[in-house]
C-alpha cells in the first residue's frame, strides 16, 4: 500500500512540474497561430473583398465562389483550411479561459466579424440567411 502511495506521489510530483511546461508551450504554439494569422489577414481581406470568401456564422471562413483557375483555387482552399484551423485553436484557447465551448467563442467572434466587416463582404446571419455588408441594410 505505501508502495503505491510512493508511486503517485512521484507522479503527482512530475504532473505538477511538468504543468508549467505544458502552459508555456501552448502559450508559445498560440503566439505562432496568431501571428501566422496576422501574416494571412492582408489576403483574407483580398478574398473577401473579391466575394471569393465569406465569414459563416460559426467565426469561420467559407469559399462562396468558385474560382476556376485550378491552381489558384487550390491555393485559397489552402489559405481557407490554414486559418480555420489556427481559428479553432484561439476559440479553444479562448473557451478555457473563459469556460465556455470553442462553438460559443465561434459564433460570438462571427457577431464581431460580421459587424465590423466592409461593405461587399459576405456574412452569413445567425438565421443562415447570406448578405452582402451594406446591402442588408440598404433592404431594410
Amino acid at each position: 500500500m505505501q508502495r503505491k502511495i510512493g508511486q503517485m506521489l512521484k507522479l503527482l510530483a512530475v504532473v505538477s512540474l511538468a504543468w508549467p511546461l505544458l502552459a508555456a508551450a501552448q502559450a508559445l504554439d498560440l503566439g505562432q497561430v496568431q501571428s501566422s494569422m496576422r501574416e494571412r489577414l492582408p489576403r483574407v481581406n483580398e478574398l473577401k473583398q473579391e466575394g471569393i470568401v465569406g465569414e459563416n456564422n460559426q467565426g469561420y471562413l467559407i469559399i462562396r465562389e468558385e474560382v476556376p483557375d485550378e491552381e489558384r483555387a487550390e491555393q485559397i482552399a489552402a489559405l481557407v483550411e490554414a486559418e480555420n484551423r489556427d481559428r479553432s485553436t484561439v476559440y479553444t484557447a479562448i473557451g478555457r479561459r473563459q469556460n465556455a465551448s470553442p462553438e460559443l467563442v465561434g459564433r460570438r467572434r462571427a457577431r464581431q466579424i460580421a459587424e465590423s466587416a466592409t461593405a461587399g463582404v459576405w456574412v452569413q446571419q445567425a438565421d443562415g440567411e447570406w448578405v452582402r455588408k451594406g446591402e442588408e441594410e440598404a433592404g431594410d
